[in-house]
């Protein structure tokens, strides 16, 4: 009886003889860009924390400390274009302005108040962005960790003869293994 199955169902015969035993890696999420560049950045070293943040704050703004630390292409670039504005719109309001003239110096005190804001805004960033950075890249090396540590699953399928009790038929398995 058995021949007269093969016969009958070649496919099936080599489906089988195909898909035997497979292993598939269980599913684990991808790293997204921003996850990547974490981790293409590695761990901010705290003599640069430090040194950046203290240059940073009390000697040169315009986003030196955080190139310091090795962060300009991520914050850094942020108070060099908007302090350098700021300030340039400061100057252009004070300077436009003619001599004696004590009207409400628009322009240069918005300058004032912006420039204000981003060296508060940097100097923040400065002590708080490193531990952060930090923190995410820690789990992310955790998510790789327990992403890489984990077995693959194992699942078979075949398809064989079964015997029924009027006739000979074709049946399929299904295994797992975790």
């Amino acid at each position: 009886m058995f021949p007269r199955i093969l016969k009958a169902k070649p496919l099936l015969f080599i489906l089988s003889i195909l898909i035997t035993d497979l292993a598939v890696a269980q599913s684990s999420p991808q790293l997204s860009a921003n996850e990547q560049q974490v981790l293409d950045d590695g761990k901010i070293e705290t003599s640069s924390y430090v040194v950046g943040g203290l240059v940073g704050t009390l000697v040169i703004p315009f986003g030196v400390g955080q190139a310091i630390q090795g962060r300009y292409d991520e914050k850094g670039w942020i108070f060099t274009v908007s302090e350098t504005a700021s300030l340039a719109a400061m100057i252009g309001g004070l300077a436009s302005r003619p001599m004696g003239d004590t009207s409400f110096p628009g322009l240069a005190l918005a300058g004032a108040i912006a420039f204000t804001g981003f060296r508060i805004w940097e100097v923040v960033d400065l002590w708080v962005g490193p531990p952060s950075h930090n923190r995410r890249y820690d789990r992310i090396k955790t998510k790789l960790s327990r992403r890489n540590s984990k077995k693959l699953e194992h699942y078979s399928m075949s398809i064989y003869p079964v015997q029924t009790h009027t006739e000979m038929a074709m049946g399929t398995g299904f295994s797992f293994h975790f």
